[in-house]
């Protein structure tokens, strides 16, 4: 809930106070009015700020030192406290500005429209009725000041005419209102002797230089009366101030008549202005709703720019992504075993390749030797500026003998055949890692199960990493459709072969992804122009409503197309032109906008407000005329 605090000045008059009431934006206010504030002088004022303040839907609450004006509050059942929190937000005190502002008042009077579909829209809260004692307070009786003052002290009053001044034993609190009421209409005060006289023409003075800076408002001169001419409860009247002695000299026959007549030409101009300009009328529409499903197809293709008939452009992303990892072998054996391993064999001797048959020795640091499994043919070296750069490749080799002396860690080897030729220096080889798999009795070995079920490890991990990466890289706006994806497995091998001998091997893979995604902003651009056919005359799309569901799509990734089916589901309402409708029903009654309503096939309910309450049609004037649209 919004909060404000509002600044009240000490002569501020009760109708300015109610008006910034009415003004303000916030919810909760809190009014900090000043010790001997014109607010604190009448109960009146007090009931008369808690009344319209229930009206207006504002929670206010009271700050101020003034300890007997807090607790007279309390009792009225104002909130009141000793002063300000921290960080409220304060509104200015009110100087140079004028108090006299329009009052806006909330809609009295409510008519409720049933459309074509015979629902019922709730009528909108009118104002709570007043109690009847709170009517009673602010109730204005038209009557001389001079006989309300007499009623109020009809016990007390002792007259005695001495020169024709009459002395009048007056209530305090009832003269202040008296003198009030003499001020207000510009009449210098009389006084009983000189010394009293030139006080009250000094404060008639003062307060006539204040009025000519300020146009009274109707609402002020009517709060005055109401304290002058209201007779007061009885109780209020016991609760006075002992009565004192003053001096009042009784106001011309003359002033009487022109203030009868001013107020009377007041009533009239409020009374043109508040027919004229104050009516307003509040329109709210429900409109008719309903829904439209469609099938259709479109083709994604990365060669075009932009959209074309039944075409979308497309965009392929590649992505590609590696993984290796070690088993443990689960098959044993109780035969002896040969160790084996991989050595990388170099050519140092020249330009021309050389070919090693299958069974070619190798000779380890350590003397093992080992056998070639295939035949092979090791490239020739680069020849540069006469300076030759060795070729290499990697070779499977055996031990020539089983056993675990044979399962030896990285060595150098050289080739017994070459040996008394040039090529056995220049042909040689070096394992990066340990023989494996030598054995002389019982021994795990590597099973053909083993070897499948670790590659189709690998491959799903490799597919769900590659999708994450993907998902997690595609720019903000483009769609990915799951199966249209195009997967490819690069390599997925083993160092081992099934039925070696070995506690660990190793998997090593390699896998692409290839993806048709597209902007679903050009699907709906799509949907606008190719769908709106469907949907009825005076119905529009609601906002927010749409859902696409895709189908399974047709990818063919060498042409860069896809064949792409959706489904659309759309939510369509009642398309009301608001402008043309407040043409249609400014300056009607109640019975002819109900007919008008009627006529609009897009509408299910609507109500109307009339504003103020003796208000029976819409103003002639349209931006006098507030229509909603509102979407259940």
């Amino acid at each position: 809930m919004s909060h404000k605090t509002i600044y009240i000045e000490i002569d501020e008059e009760i109708t300015s106070i109610i008006d910034r009431i009415a003004e303000s934006e916030a919810d909760g206010l809190t009014l900090a009015v000043p010790k001997g504030a014109k607010l604190f002088q009448s109960v009146v004022n007090l009931k008369f700020l808690k009344r319209e303040a229930e009206a207006l839907g504002k929670k206010v609450v009271l700050v101020t030192s003034d300890a007997p004006a807090a607790a007279l509050a309390e009792q009225i059942g104002l909130a009141v406290k000793e002063k300000l929190e921290f960080g409220e937000d304060i509104e200015p005190p009110l100087s140079g500005w004028p108090k006299e502002r329009e009052y806006k008042r909330p809609p009295l009077k409510v008519y409720d429209i049933i459309g074509p579909g015979g629902a019922m829209l709730k009528n909108v809260p009118s104002r709570p009725k007043k109690k009847a004692a709170e009517e009673e307070e602010v109730k204005i009786s038209i009557t001389r000041p001079e006989a309300v003052i007499e009623q109020k002290i009809e016990k007390e009053e002792k007259t005695e005419e001495k020169g024709g001044v009459v002395e009048e034993k007056v209530p305090r609190k009832t003269r202040k209102l008296e003198e009030e009421f003499l001020a207000g209409i510009e009449e210098a005060p009389y006084a009983a002797d000189e010394e009293a006289a030139a006080r009250a023409e000094e404060e008639g003075e003062k307060m006539k230089a204040a009025k000519r800076f300020k146009i009274p408002s109707f609402g002020n001169l009517l709060l005055k009366l109401s304290h002058l001419w209201r007779p007061k409860p009885a109780a209020e009247i016991e609760e006075m101030e002992k009565p004192t002695v003053i001096a009042v000299k009784r106001p011309a026959f003359q002033s009487s008549k022109i203030l009868i007549l001013f107020i009377a030409v007041s009533l009239a101009v409020i009374s043109a202005s508040l027919y004229y300009i104050l009516p307003v009328a509040k329109i709210v529409i429900v409109p008719k709703k309903d829904k439209i499903s469609s099938e259709s197809v479109v083709i994604i293709d990365k060669n075009i720019p932009q959209i074309s008939g039944d075409r979308i452009p497309g965009q392929i992303v590649q992505m590609e992504e590696s993984l290796s990892r070690e088993f443990s072998a689960s098959g044993k054996t109780s035969a002896a075993q040969k160790a084996k391993g991989i050595i990388t064999v170099y050519n140092a001797f020249g330009p021309n390749p050389q070919t090693l048959v299958a069974t070619t020795r190798f000779l380890s640091e350590t003397e093992k030797l080992f056998r070639l499994d295939k035949t092979v043919t090791v490239p020739g070296a680069k020849v540069v500026d006469g300076k030759i750069t060795p070729s290499s490749i990697d070779v499977q080799v055996t031990a020539g003998e089983p056993g675990e002396d044979f399962s030896i860690g990285p060595s150098d080897f050289t080739i017994p055949g070459f040996q008394g030729t040039p090529k056995y220096a220049a042909f040689y080889g070096k394992s990066g890692a340990a023989m494996a798999g030598g054995s002389s009795g019982a021994a795990q070995i590597v099973t053909k199960d083993d070897i499948a079920k670790a590659k189709e490890e690998i491959r799903k991990e490799l597919e769900n990493r590659i999708r994450e990466e993907l998902l997690g890289k595609i720019p903000s706006g483009l769609k990915f459709i799951e199966d249209a994806v195009e997967q490819k497995v690069n390599e997925m091998t083993a160092n081992v072969e099934a039925g070696e001998s070995a506690e660990k091997f190793e998997i090593k893979g390699k896998i692409t992804l290839k993806a048709l995604l597209f902007k679903e902003s050009d699907i709906d651009i799509w949907i606008d122009q190719n769908v709106s056919s469907q949907i009825q005359a005076g119905y529009a799309p609601t906002s927010g409503t749409r859902a696409v569901t895709y189908g399974k799509p047709e990818l063919n990734l060498a042409q860069g197309t896809m064949k792409l089916p959706f489904k659309i589901e759309q939510e369509i309402a009642g398309k009301i032109e608001v402008e043309a409708f407040k043409e249609r029903i400014s300056g009607k009654d109640e019975n002819q906008i109900r007919q008008i309503i009627m006529q609009e096939p897009g509408i299910e309910t609507a109500s109307v407000t009339f504003w103020p309450f003796w208000v029976s049609k819409a103003p002639a004037s349209s931006n006098r005329i507030q229509v909603l649209i509102q979407n259940l």
